[in-house]
């Protein structure tokens, strides 16, 4: 019989699908050794069927206060917390169940009594978390987590081209400031952008059709598979994205892109990704103007490096296989 996983994820508009996605991309990497499970307070069916298409399976929280969750476990799983209302209180429940307890975090803002900590942020330094003397920590490139169309992917070589004329943009799943019309609306009138693909997930609250009707350049792509965002990004020129998820995926596929943030945890993958080559910065979206989005394409098509390598090495998987098999439980 296979070692339980649970994760503990949520995923909705107002948090986006940042941490469910990662989450998916690891029970990719051991879904093969262990039974993964996802532990989700009122998922919406996207969410369900996103979980199912992995092999995983779902459990339906009535609460998402972990005293719900942690009544749930009997002590021979290995849990994972991933979500910024996690508290060292919610690891000490879990531990005392006896169970062993992994934490994906971006922060490092609080004293981590779980078996491992993962930050897969680049310039993430293990030497500075608080934590119990047994807890292990796991960061940078490394742990980077990525779904598996995006890890066995051979990283395409681009020819340098004159025009950067198609464009993806992706500000994450939910997006929920409409960040994508901002940028639809200043790109649909420069006039070297010849195609506009717009990605969001189940979790925009908006009306796509807002984006369309602004331009006939413009496509919007909803709530795709990896394998599909892939082929998306095979097919595009240059991408603008928020620092999170999105960065890495296009990193993976050698997708030179301009990066921004518009949420202070994103912040700190911004200031790692931009001294990156391939990636140039934005700063906030919120106070960009057509003006400097124009003369950022431009740098990044002058400074474009067709031939140089992604930062991430694609062996992620045998790491977190290794990683995993110390926590099982006898």
């Amino acid at each position: 019989m296979k070692q339980k996983v649970i994760f503990r994820v949520d995923a909705n508009p107002e948090i986006g699908l940042g941490h469910l996605t990662r989450c998916l991309a690891l029970a990719e990497m051991i879904i093969e050794d262990f039974e993964c499970v996802f532990a989700i307070f009122l998922p919406k069916l996207e969410v369900v069927e996103q979980i199912r298409s992995i092999k995983s399976s779902v459990m339906f929280l009535s609460d998402e206060f972990i005293d719900v969750f942690t009544s749930l476990l009997t002590g021979n799983e290995i849990v994972i917390l991933d979500g910024y209302n996690f508290t060292e209180s919610d690891q000490k429940k879990i531990k005392e169940k006896n169970c062993k307890l992994v934490f994906i975090d971006d922060l490092n803002a609080q004293h981590f009594f779980a078996d491992v900590v993962i930050n897969h942020n680049l310039t993430a330094n293990a030497a500075k978390y608080s934590k119990e003397e047994n807890t292990q920590v796991y960061t940078g490139s490394e742990y980077i987590l990525l779904r598996k169309d995006f890890l066995t992917k051979i990283a395409r070589i681009h020819n340098k081209k004159n025009e950067f004329s198609k464009v993806l943009i992706c500000l994450g799943g939910a997006d929920k400031d409409n960040l994508s019309l901002k940028l639809c609306t200043m790109l649909s009138d420069y006039i070297k952008i010849e195609k506009i693909n717009v990605l969001v997930g189940s979790a925009y609250p908006f009306d796509e059709n807002e984006l369309i009707t602004i331009n006939a350049k413009i496509n919007v792509h909803r709530n795709l598979s990896a394998e599909k965002i892939v082929k998306l990004m095979e097919e595009t020129d240059f991408a603008i994205v928020s620092a999170s998820g999105i960065a890495y995926e296009c990193a993976s596929v050698n997708l030179p892109f301009i990066v921004g943030y518009y949420l202070r945890h994103q912040c700190l993958f911004y200031e790692a990704l931009i001294k990156q080559k391939n990636i140039i910065g934005l700063g906030d979206f919120k106070n960009l103007n057509s003006e400097r989005l124009y003369n950022l394409i431009l740098e990044l098509q002058t400074d474009y490096q067709p031939n140089c390598n992604s930062f991430i090495d694609k062996k992620q998987k045998e790491r977190y296989l290794q990683i995993f098999n110390s926590l099982l439980i006898n």
